[in-house]
């Protein structure tokens, strides 16, 4: 009998181990399997009696974080060494739907992560809904993982099908992964 191997991927949150993990499922035919957070027996206890000091310095750590994910986005050198100007790359950027989506999208395993364990309220909520991404708070990330990961459906197809339905006919949005 064949012995049975694993991959193990580890990370903070937002690391992007849920990506990497669905690129490995694609390339090699892999069944992926995640260990649910709502099920973790260690998360609600590290975060239960965890005094207000803690918790205000774990919310500014994701909060910085997610500010440096998000910048990388707007990361204008390459464009500069090319003489692209700084400023034009950033109001490109800034109002480009497609950027909007992806930054969005970065994020849909993050935030509603993050309330998950409770940490998303006052500052950090605060500072989600100033960056755009506290609607992401109660996104279907289980919903997600479940069409294109768990049930072999491809991002590809569904943006071949609403190319096909034409323009006002989007099914596809960070709300909407079902």
């Amino acid at each position: 009998m064949a012995k049975r191997k694993f991959i193990a991927i580890a990370g903070n949150i937002g690391a992007g181990k849920t990506e990497l993990t669905a690129f490995l499922c694609k390339k090699y035919g892999l069944t992926p399997f995640f260990e649910p957070n709502d099920q973790n027996p260690y998360l609600a206890d590290f975060y239960k009696d965890m005094n207000e000091k803690d918790r205000r310095e774990r919310q500014e750590f994701i909060y910085e974080a997610t500010i440096r994910m998000r910048d990388r986005l707007f990361s204008t050198q390459a464009y500069e060494r090319c003489g692209i100007p700084k400023q034009t790359m950033v109001d490109f950027m800034t109002r480009s739907a497609v950027i909007k989506q992806f930054r969005s999208l970065m994020f849909v395993n993050v935030v509603p992560n993050i309330k998950k364990i409770g940490l998303l309220d006052g500052f950090l909520a605060e500072k989600f809904g100033e960056i755009g991404i506290l609607q992401l708070q109660d996104f279907d990330t289980e919903g997600l993982l479940n069409k294109y990961i768990y049930g072999g459906e491809s991002l590809e197809a569904d943006q071949a099908k609403e190319a096909q339905a034409g323009p006002g006919n989007s099914q596809i949005s960070p709300g909407n992964a079902d």
